[in-house]
């Protein structure tokens, strides 16, 4: 049984007595030693994630693994002999960091800082917020609409690679994302938000646009953010519009919702038809009395009556 697969306990008695004292403690005592140590930093704080350092106060450098010194920081700076004693030290003070600590990539390399995760750093992520700027090539004086595609087209393509990276190595329901996308073009928007939707199931995210705002990719927003938090099931619902248009219609008026005429507009009184507005509803006789059958000047109604009235417990005008 010279090569059998399995392990004498001796040998696992051995690898154990060869085992770092550091890891040999308990990990709530080991995360007070990484606390002293500056490692872990306040809940209330957040780690600038950084390739290589910028400046800024919270600048974890993935290069040389340490903060970087500034002279009006208070907070003593991690030694990066730490990640040098040991691979297993190192690996255990790594996913410390990860895990405890809130990242944040704002700069404007955070796609590439990202990227440069190893598999060890992404699997350990608990909090991820990224900022994304999409920067305008200067070409003569303005940006030209072909250039701000362009770079968008890269930085859509960087992002899927990242978003690759994370399916590959992130664990289901403990990643939090906060997704901030500066850009004001909603087919950039909607490309790197399908390319979100492809993650496996995220503990919470949220998702804001600087300057772009429409009613499909607010909708896109939500269905995604939704979808990667698993709230919703992988079939999608059924959708109204795909109803044939006579049937839509039906629906409509037999909720309230289908108006019998264009609507307008009025202050103080909210939304009434067009021809109320213009006093067009067929009562004969001098101008000023036209309104004296109407229920939006005075409480009435006949079981004739076929004005329209707003649903208004739906809406909140």
């Amino acid at each position: 049984m010279a090569n059998s697969i399995f392990k004498h306990p001796s040998d696992m008695q051995n690898k154990s007595s060869t085992r770092p004292l550091l890891l040999k403690l308990p990990y709530a005592i080991r995360r007070q030693v990484y606390v002293l140590l500056g490692l872990i930093i306040p809940s209330t704080s957040q780690v600038t994630l950084s390739y290589p350092p910028e400046y800024f106060v919270f600048v974890w450098s993935a290069q040389s693994k340490t903060f970087r010194e500034i002279d009006d920081d208070p907070r003593p700076p991690v030694s990066n002999q730490l990640f040098y004693v040991s691979r297993e030290i190192a690996d255990d003070a790594l996913q410390a960091f990860y895990s405890e600590n809130k990242v944040v990539l704002h700069t404007f390399n955070a796609l590439f800082a990202l990227r440069n995760l190893s598999p060890l750093d992404l699997r350990s992520l608990t909090f991820l917020s990224i900022n994304i700027k999409i920067r305008k090539p200067i070409t003569g004086r303005f940006p030209t609409r072909s250039n701000e595609l362009a770079c968008g087209r890269q930085v859509v393509e960087e992002w899927k690679r990242c978003c690759d990276r994370l399916a590959a190595h992130i664990q289901p329901n403990v990643l939090e994302v906060k997704l901030n996308l500066g850009t004001g073009d909603t087919h950039i928007g909607s490309a790197m938000l399908r390319t979100l939707s492809a993650l496996p199931t995220l503990k919470e995210c949220s998702v804001a646009f600087e300057m772009a705002s429409s009613r499909e990719l607010q909708l896109l927003t939500e269905r995604t953010v939704r979808q990667v938090t698993g709230q919703i099931v992988s079939c999608p619902p059924f959708r109204f519009e795909d109803l044939p248009i006579e049937l839509q219609l039906k629906i409509l008026e037999y909720a309230g919702l289908s108006a019998p005429g264009d609507l307008r507009w009025l202050k103080g009184i909210g939304y009434i038809l067009n021809t109320c507005a213009e006093m067009a509803c067929g009562i004969r006789g001098w101008a000023g009395i036209r309104y004296i059958g109407c229920h939006i000047f005075r409480a009435r109604y006949t079981s004739r009556d076929h004005c329209l009235d707003i649903p208004r417990l739906h809406y909140s005008w």
